[in-house]
């Protein structure tokens, strides 16, 4: 019994595994030249039209081409130095002027450093101060002997001023003076 059930079920599934023959007609199934398959029913299938796919615009099969570099820049052209030492770029600016005594002195900054001076100083033993005019500093490199001019710069914020007078002068105080001022 258990045999023969097998055999039975082994005969339904050949039997489902099977093409479907359905029997041809002599009509045609759709107005697209669809295949003849007809349902269970009788009627035909009739398929829905598909779209055409667009050409293609390259071969996909065709060797892949890499595209060349464009070609380099001619590299620029380098200028080359005078020959000889350079003047190496003024490091100070102008910061203030104070008149004091008749004499004129400039306050010029270097980064983080003030320099107070007056005519015939030297500056980080490079530059000596050789002349204090009314609008400029004419600063002048020792090494090479090269002169520069620091103009006064006044700022929109703050209005021209005169030059400050200091109306008296300081002395330092006498022996007794400072004996009495020192701490004991």
């Amino acid at each position: 019994m258990l045999i023969a059930g097998c055999i039975v079920a082994a005969l339904a599934v050949l039997n489902q595994a099977r093409p479907f023959a359905a029997p041809k007609t002599s009509t045609s199934a759709s107005a697209g030249g669809a295949s003849g398959a007809v349902t269970s029913a009788g009627r035909p299938i009739v398929l829905a039209a598909r779209n055409q796919l667009p050409p293609l615009r390259r071969d996909p099969f065709a060797p892949r081409v890499e595209p060349s570099p464009p070609p380099a820049a001619p590299a620029p052209q380098v200028e080359s130095a005078p020959a000889g030492p350079q003047v190496p770029p003024v490091p100070y600016r102008w910061a203030g002027k104070v008149t004091y005594g008749g004499k004129s002195r400039v306050a010029l900054t270097a980064g983080d450093r003030i320099h107070l001076v007056v005519e015939g100083d030297t500056v980080d033993s490079a530059y000596v101060v050789q002349r204090i005019g009314p609008e400029t500093v004419t600063l002048v490199y020792t090494p090479l002997g090269v002169s520069h001019e620091l103009a006064y710069v006044q700022t929109e914020a703050s209005p021209p001023t005169a030059p400050v007078q200091i109306a008296t002068e300081v002395t330092a105080p006498s022996a007794s003076q400072a004996a009495a001022l020192s701490p004991r």
